[in-house]
């Protein structure tokens, strides 16, 4: 877990006790039964009409590990998985930014040698 939101979380937690509430996923201080209510009736309080479900959360954390550099092993490991396979089978969906990079990564060709790119036709046998 990120360090920066432990004060928050440890902050949420004390006012969560000091209102009675013993349950870390509470609605109203009663425990959520339902994760498919609670979280559909989140998406719409917070105006989000697109579907979008507690597993997008997943690949979008995956992603965007991936995009920030961090390596296929360390985001396996943080997943759960015992093997990177499932990260680059499952879950790393490439980013336009991410192509535009890799685009931008190619030499320019202005600067290419000439006898790099000869005009000759290949000889077939």
């Amino acid at each position: 877990m990120r360090e920066s939101l432990l004060p928050i979380f440890h902050k949420w937690r004390q006012e969560d006790e000091a209102a009675g509430m013993a349950y870390l996923i509470h609605h109203n201080g009663k425990p959520v039964q339902k994760i498919k209510t609670a979280w559909l009736s989140a998406l719409r309080r917070a105006g989000i009409t697109r579907r979008i479900r507690p597993y997008d959360l997943r690949h979008a954390f995956a992603t965007e590990l991936i995009a920030g550099g961090v390596d296929i092993g360390t985001v396996a490991n943080l997943m759960g998985h015992s093997s990177p396979t499932m990260i680059l089978n499952h879950y790393q969906y490439v980013m336009d930014g991410q192509k535009r990079a890799a685009v931008e990564a190619l030499p320019n060709l202005q600067h290419v040698p000439r006898d790099m790119c000869p005009k000759k036709k290949a000889l077939t046998s």
